[in-house]
């Protein structure tokens, strides 16, 4: 029984490792194309060339415009659209996990709800007027408060 047990973990394994690389190149692959989509043209080629020179290799020639184009305006978004949706799906793991439901949404928990009603608060104390940061912190807050009260 245990070699057969065995064999299906490696064959689980291979399988997730294939997935992994699979959606890896997949979500490379999109990235350049969305790195190549906007009202500025830029080919996916010349892309690829841009992001080769910005880590020393030459390949194609390509415009000024178009590198400032992709490193300071569409590389960073795609940058941080990819770790804020990596962030999105690891805060919705744990709260899988702490809850123990894998149902557990923070729209279903009430963490949403808490959160907009500690924004409400801070707009109407005037707490908000303070400070720049000070309308999110209260939004976390009322959010925090509604998780613990759930989970207690």
């Amino acid at each position: 029984m245990r070699p057969l047990r065995d064999f299906r973990a490696r064959r689980v394994a291979a399988r997730l490792a294939v997935g992994t690389l699979l959606l890896g190149l997949l979500t490379v692959a999109l990235s350049l194309v969305s790195l190549s989509l906007g009202p500025l043209d830029i080919s996916v080629p010349q892309v690829a060339s841009i992001l080769l020179h910005a880590v020393g290799l030459d390949a194609a020639p390509f415009d000024r415009t178009q590198q400032l184009v992709i490193e300071q305006i569409r590389l960073p978004r795609i940058i941080v659209g990819a770790l804020v949706g990596a962030a999105l799906g690891v805060a919705g793991a744990a709260m899988q996990g702490v809850f123990r439901n894998p149902m557990a949404d923070p729209g279903i928990i009430g963490v949403s709800s808490g959160g907009a009603l500690g924004a409400v608060i801070a707009l109407a104390t005037g707490f908000a007027a303070g400070s720049l940061l000070a309308l999110p912190f209260a939004a976390f807050l009322g959010a925090l408060a509604a998780a613990a009260l759930v989970y207690g």
